[in-house]
């Protein structure tokens, strides 16, 4: 339109008009580079973009890439302080109300993870992963009655494949609460249509050894190892069982494979006492989800 003014009518752009076309410019390579930056995980560049270009002027768009990149970055409390912008500016936006929950998540932060669950579940409560981070916010601050409830929500309103998670987590917290029937069933729900699932056969060998089916325990743990051979809290639980059972030998070498799996681990423990549900908490940390 400028450009007209100029051609039929001689009119020259006032300083102001230059300086807000140039700042136009300026945005506009900023985000481009920055998107670029965050796609090639050059992570520190990424968000001097964005933060540059967020100086110029507000776009939504551009915080939603920078929340993304603090999480690549490992700053989860400014990545939470950007998805509050976004979540004032789209209140109804449903995947920021998700990821701030993730991020709470990792962060240990439950007290944010409910809020942030909870406002998700005001956008749609028939939602099963806002259900599911729910429940995993519950289990957090302790109330594992309540969480499977939100599980069992999770589980009922998922379409289409079954919530495996779900009834994992379910499984392990039933365990948790001393229901083994109900924690083995959701075990053998999980292994009816995954096999060689390691976590749900982990479960099944926890719910096995509550019901003093110690050698049946073993053989599940075992095939929890063919599955995977450097599942830590399957080989642990199997060494404390063998010795139980007598079979000292078979308890001294699960014993050295877990100690060559973990030597420099402090916490690493010979008793089995880490449950599932620690083990899924720290696959969830390690795995970044936003990756």
């Amino acid at each position: 339109m400028n450009f007209f003014k100029r051609l039929f009518n001689g009119v020259a752009e006032t300083p102001e008009e230059e300086q807000k076309e140039q700042n136009e410019r300026d945005f506009d390579v900023l985000k481009y580079d920055g998107v670029a930056a965050l796609r090639q995980h050059v992570f520190d560049y990424a968000e001097k973009c964005f933060v540059h270009a967020l100086d110029i002027r507000e776009d939504l768009e551009t915080r939603d890439y920078l929340s993304q990149t603090y999480i690549q970055l490992g700053q989860l409390s400014e990545s939470i302080s950007q998805l509050r912008i976004l979540a004032d500016a789209q209140p109804e936006n449903l995947n920021i109300w998700l990821r701030m929950a993730g991020v709470a998540y990792i962060m240990e932060d439950y007290d944010t993870m409910v809020e942030a669950c909870e406002k998700a579940l005001a956008v749609d409560e028939a939602n099963s992963r806002a259900n599911y981070d729910y429940a995993r916010a519950l289990i957090g601050k302790n109330d594992a009655a309540t969480a499977v409830e939100f599980l069992t929500k999770a589980i009922e309103k998922c379409g289409g494949e079954p919530y495996w998670e779900a009834y994992l987590l379910r499984g392990q917290t039933w365990f948790d609460l001393g229901k083994t029937e109900e924690a083995e069933h959701d075990a053998d729900f999980l292994l009816c249509h995954i096999h060689d699932h390691e976590d749900a056969l982990v479960l099944k060998a926890q719910c096995q050894e509550k019901q003093n089916m110690t050698a049946e325990a073993v053989e599940t743990l075992g095939k929890a190892l063919a599955a995977n051979p450097f599942n830590i809290a399957a080989l642990a639980q199997r060494a404390r069982l063998k010795r139980v059972m007598g079979d000292e030998q078979g308890a001294e070498e699960d014993e050295k494979h877990l100690r060559d799996l973990s030597p420099d681990d402090e916490n690493a423990t010979l008793d089995g006492s880490e449950d599932i549900a620690d083990s899924i908490q720290k696959a969830y940390k390690t795995n970044n989800p936003f990756a």
